[in-house]
């Protein structure tokens, strides 16, 4: 049976209720082996069939049987899930808040995000900046929507903001309108606290995850163990990193020819949550100047920074989990401490295992990790001494 999609789960079920072993075959292997099967590339169902066949023939499948994990499993997907669906909620009734705010109080933009939990409380409460304004206990009430992180010259310049503000006035019924988007939003953060609490819980039974969290974050760590399994099933960090789509393959078409690209082969939500991971380690200052650097070389575009720090991350998220080492932002993309094992001098690697010792220019490429020859803008290691950027 081919791996992809769910389609054919009831079909696994059945196989298993009625004792038939059932085999697992890639769907990549199916289509490599399309051309050598029959001499043309081209691929059916019926040709499927019998690749599918002769791979498993000759050892090439897994057992697949329909497991529905343990108890724990079960639940850490629950909240995975749940987290997921929230979060996307929640974006939807931020941006609906936020283009009512251009409209009826643009000047809170300059002062704090208008989805942020103080914005939002304050809306769900009075719906009107007006009504914010004119009510004599708004700083009281203020200062407990934001707790200690809002400072009383922060609320006092809310309150001015909403008096003065230019804004269209509101009627009616769009001040039902806020009211209820700020209190879903609300609502909706609430939740997600509650979803995150539970898998941070969940997370302390299992080594694996606590020792990913650190480079990943609880949740994330929690993401790609519901969606990829343990990371001891995989027989390398390269492994794994394919199982997330951050894999580098080439695209050619009519615009783009050999260019790397990530393969986005899997499922997107790991990918997601390892972006969040990505943006809060860029804020690491190790990690920060080689990502300014990277940014120079590609004219001030920052996505290729975002997705190498994603591929680096994807690396050592495998090693700390797998062989117990401590993870350092440091070493994501610069060289460990010395050590007392006599490492040859000038060694540079990383967390992640790859080594980043600075590789000279072939025919005007340079040689990423692997043996593939990519250019200059396509490269995410460290230049040769000397190189320009």
């Amino acid at each position: 049976m081919e791996s992809s999609g769910t389609y054919g789960d009831a079909f696994r079920q059945a196989l298993g209720d009625a004792g038939v072993g059932l085999v697992r075959v890639s769907g990549k292997a199916v289509k490599d082996q399309s051309e050598t099967f029959d001499g043309v590339p081209s691929q059916h169902d019926g040709k499927d069939a019998a690749i599918i066949a002769d791979l498993a023939g000759r050892g090439k499948g897994r057992s697949w049987g329909m497991g529905t994990g343990d108890e724990a499993s079960q639940e850490m997907r629950y909240w995975v899930r749940k987290l997921d669906a929230l979060q996307r909620i929640k974006q939807v009734w931020a941006g609906r808040i936020e283009a009512m705010l251009a409209r009826h109080w643009p000047e809170v933009q300059g002062l704090m995000e208008g989805s942020c939990p103080t914005v939002a409380r304050a809306l769900g409460h009075w719906g009107d900046p007006r009504a914010l304004a004119a009510d004599a206990s708004a700083p009281d009430l203020l200062a407990g929507f934001g707790g200690h992180w809002l400072t009383d010259e922060k609320i006092a310049a809310l309150i001015d903001s909403a008096r003065q503000t230019a804004g269209v006035r509101m009627n009616r019924w769009e001040v039902q309108e806020m009211k209820d988007l700020a209190t879903r939003l609300t609502d909706e953060r609430q939740a997600m606290a509650r979803c995150r609490r539970q898998l941070r819980a969940l997370a302390a039974r299992e080594p694996v995850i606590e020792a990913q969290a650190p480079a990943l974050g609880v949740v994330a760590a929690c993401v790609l163990w519901t969606s990829l399994g343990d990371p001891r099933n995989y027989g390398s960090a390269a492994a794994y990193q394919k199982a997330m789509g951050l894999n580098l393959v080439e695209h050619s078409s009519g615009q783009y020819k050999g260019q790397l690209r990530v393969s986005k082969r899997g499922r997107g939500v790991v990918r997601k949550w390892l972006y969040f991971s990505a943006l809060r380690h860029m804020q690491h200052p190790a990690v920060k100047a080689w990502v300014d650097r990277k940014k120079s070389r590609n004219g001030g575009k920052s996505m290729r920074a975002v997705v190498a720090v994603m591929r680096r991350l994807s690396l050592a998220a495998w090693h700390v989990g797998v062989n117990g080492v401590a993870f350092d932002a440091r070493l994501l993309f610069g060289p460990p401490p010395p050590g007392p094992r006599g490492k040859k001098k000038g060694r540079r690697s990383t967390a992640s295992g790859e080594d980043m010792k600075p590789l000279p220019p072939l025919d005007g490429l340079y040689a990423a990790p692997g043996g593939v020859k990519v250019p200059p803008h396509e490269y995410m290691g460290p230049l040769p001494p000397g190189d320009p950027p």
